[in-house]
């Protein structure tokens, strides 16, 4: 059994880790894009969109439901897959006239799933042929606000010759997001009146010197907690370094930058920069959050949180937490390892917590190798 868990540590622990990961929907992806820039007359079409067909003939329906099938449990369009290479020669006019065939018209899971990756490759080629297309309005929505990234311009001339009727104000408060994280400056009086965003609005970094500058202004008094927020987590996610010395430039208390970190958390933003910056504060509030951030980062890298944890030299008590949240996530895949890295915490009682927390565990999983870890003692 031990030698098992030795073998497929570092497997088990990148499985366990996508699955917590996961449940933040690929955030961390997605944060990791600079904003594109923004065109005000045109949409910027590809190469294919303007008619250089391929001379490959597209598929045939029933070859793409029958793929569809096979690779239905596989979740989202994935570039790799065979479906991919089915669909990736064709044009924005080819993948319309797919997606109009009557053999797509069937509310089964293989013709579904089929439609929802056909639009979606479609919105990519021709954002606004896929919106001119588009009849529900959260699929409207959704190829909106690509239009939008590549034209605000054409977005508003959509926008003014379709009757959406209430919910008209939604897609004007897209057109207000992006042009809002175009230049956030520009819009600092409006920042906290329209309700656009429904988590802290991440920055282009070309952005983050005119907020800089405008977080210490008199008239931002009552934006300036969102205004550092937004600011300090955009900044982590391009480089946690160069966030710890802007905030450090700025000379903001941890009651201010608090709700930047409890949002790195949200975000599972997690490094050994992030987590050398939370640990060098005192304040009791730091505690739950230097636990948390470490053990994303851990699970990220378990043998690179390891390495960092045995260099690393805090305050006692906080080295104790550390270790307590890492052998909690080792206890996951080799208990054995775990108590191990249990029995390196300073303090007795904590120790003798944590070890029985793991003991527990690991007999109710494997009894017998828990027994011999015992005897063995």
């Amino acid at each position: 059994m031990k030698a098992f868990f030795k073998n497929h540590l570092w497997i088990a622990i990148a499985l366990i880790g996508s699955v917590i990961l996961a449940t933040q929907n690929n955030q961390n992806t997605e944060l990791k894009k600079e904003l594109p820039k923004l065109e005000n007359n045109k949409i910027q079409l590809s190469a294919r969109n303007l008619g250089n067909r391929s001379e490959k003939a597209p598929p045939a329906i029933g070859n793409l439901l029958e793929i569809s099938h096979r690779t239905r449990d596989h979740g989202n369009f994935d570039p790799s897959s065979t479906l991919f290479a089915e669909l990736s020669h064709l044009t924005a006019a080819d993948l319309a006239n797919l997606l109009s065939s009557p053999q797509l018209e069937g509310d089964d899971d293989d013709s579904l799933q089929l439609r929802k990756q056909l639009s979606k490759l479609h919105a990519v080629l021709d954002p606004l042929g896929a919106l001119e297309k588009a009849s529900d309005l959260n699929e409207q929505r959704t190829h909106f606000r690509e239009v939008i990234r590549q034209s605000p311009g054409v977005a508003e001339e959509w926008l003014s010759r379709n009757d959406l009727g209430e919910a008209k104000a939604s897609f004007e408060a897209e057109i207000m997001r992006a042009r809002f994280l175009q230049a956030p400056a520009s819009y600092l009086a409006d920042w906290d009146s329209f309700d656009v965003f429904s988590e802290t609005p991440l920055l282009s970094p070309s952005t983050f010197d005119q907020l800089a500058r405008a977080i210490n202004e008199p008239d931002n008094r009552d934006r300036r907690a969102g205004i550092i927020t937004s600011l300090i987590l955009s900044s982590v996610v391009q480089d946690p370094l160069k966030a710890r010395e802007r905030a450090e430039g700025l000379k903001l208390t941890f009651a201010e930058l608090l709700p930047s970190f409890q949002e790195m958390t949200s975000y599972n933003l997690g490094s050994p920069e992030i987590v050398e910056w939370i640990i060098s504060f005192p304040e009791e509030s730091a505690k739950d959050y230097q636990s948390l951030l470490f053990g994303r980062f851990a699970l990220r890298d378990l043998k690179g949180a390891a390495e960092w944890l045995n260099k690393v030299d805090p305050l006692p008590e906080t080295k104790d937490l550390l270790l307590n949240r890492y052998a909690a996530i080792m206890s996951e895949v080799d208990p054995e390892e775990a108590l191990n890295w249990a029995q390196k915490m300073a303090s007795p009682t904590h120790r003798a917590s944590t070890e029985e927390r793991i003991l527990m565990t690991w007999k109710a999983r494997s009894p017998q190798d828990a027994a011999r870890w015992e005897t063995s003692r």
